[in-house]
């Protein structure tokens, strides 16, 4: 990826981590922020308990690993220049412009495409019908059901504590990005891809959204539970108070789970996932009298041996501090900052010789 170079002309999260799987990978990206705004506003989301006086917040370095950063007022004629001299030369432009702030600043689809006919250009919009509408995470979690599905029911709903939507857009734009590129290197031609914010979020509805589409199920908030597998995801607490949930995905492995709690199995009520889901109700108050009376430790080994999984629930602290966790995390300098944050690339490439060797 060395030889790729790539122009983010996006702020905020879903464009910038698109860029930051490049520069991960080793490109060179040039992020362009907003002289007139002091840069990306994130560099202005800070914690309560972060330095105030800091150029670079947690939530920037988040999505901007190893980026060369040029501010930029693009409605002046010399900034503008210079940013489009390195449009020229650029495999990738990502913006994330309303459509009609990027055509009067110069930056619009046709505009680049004419200065940079081989570049792939990656263009994030909030909405597909409606590109000059303004987009942010909650709204989206709101306006596509997520808000109404999270949380417990008969309580306020809750948003998922990540910008998931952005999140999902990445993932759509870097995919777009990756397979517009691989054409290039078959026909030699730039390409154009569009990613809306809406569209990503219904693409992570998934089962919820085919079961409604389908069967005219409507989801609603059930905390940690699962709609179609039971028990899957619902908290028990341990003996020693320890918060753990079970994956039960099959009949073998609940009829395991029952054994070792020492509970016999009701087969016209239990004895299939179909039935467990109907009843799930009762199930659970039966099993969470049984798991109180075990330790975490112990019930965790035993369930272990028989192939039932479980985990227990971790704060973000105990999960970033585990050893698994510590070959997912990078540190760099960030402007005079040390960043440390979690990898955008978990996944790995090796050609089948190296694999040889």
């Amino acid at each position: 990826m060395k030889d790729i170079k790539v122009v983010e002309l996006a702020s905020v999260l879903a464009g910038p981590l698109a860029g930051n799987l490049f520069s991960e990978l080793g490109a060179q990206v040039i992020k362009i922020e907003n002289k007139r705004t002091e840069g990306d506003i994130t560099r202005r989301w800070r914690t309560a308990s972060e330095d105030s006086n800091s150029a670079v917040s947690s939530y920037y370095a988040a999505a901007n690993y190893k980026k060369e950063v040029l501010m930029a007022d693009l409605s002046l004629e010399n900034d503008r220049a210079v940013v489009m001299q390195l449009i020229e030369a650029a495999d990738v432009v990502i913006s994330n412009f309303k459509r009609s702030s990027a055509v009067k600043l110069g930056f619009g689809y046709e505009q680049l495409r004419k200065v940079n006919p081989r570049a792939i250009i990656a263009e994030l919009v909030g909405y597909k019908h409606d590109a000059n509408k303004a987009a942010f995470d909650v709204l989206l979690q709101a306006e596509t059901g997520y808000l109404s599905m999270t949380g417990h029911e008969g309580q306020p709903f809750a948003k998922i504590p990540v910008a998931m939507i952005d999140v999902l857009a990445a993932h759509q734009l870097r995919t777009g990005i990756m397979t517009a590129l691989f054409l290039r290197e078959r026909d030699g031609q730039g390409r154009r891809v569009e990613v809306d914010l809406y569209g990503s979020a219904l693409s992570g509805l998934i089962n919820q959204a085919s079961a409604y589409l389908m069967n005219g199920d409507v989801a609603g908030p059930m905390g940690s539970q699962h709609p179609s597998i039971a028990p899957y995801g619902e908290v028990f607490v341990s003996a020693d108070g320890v918060p753990m949930v079970l994956a039960v995905g099959t009949d073998e492995q609940f009829a395991s789970l029952m054994d070792i709690l020492g509970i016999a199995v009701e087969k016209e009520q239990w004895g299939t996932n179909a039935l467990r889901v109907r009843h799930r109700s009762s199930l659970s108050k039966v099993l969470t009298e049984a798991i109180s009376h075990f330790t975490f430790e112990n019930l965790a080994a035993a369930l272990a041996q028989r192939g039932v999984p479980c985990a227990k629930v971790s704060s973000i602290d105990e999960a970033l501090e585990g050893e698994e966790a510590r070959e997912n995390i990078l540190s760099f300098e960030q402007e005079g900052r040390e960043a440390k944050v979690v990898k955008s690339v978990t996944f790995q490439l090796s050609s089948e010789r190296a694999q040889k060797d």
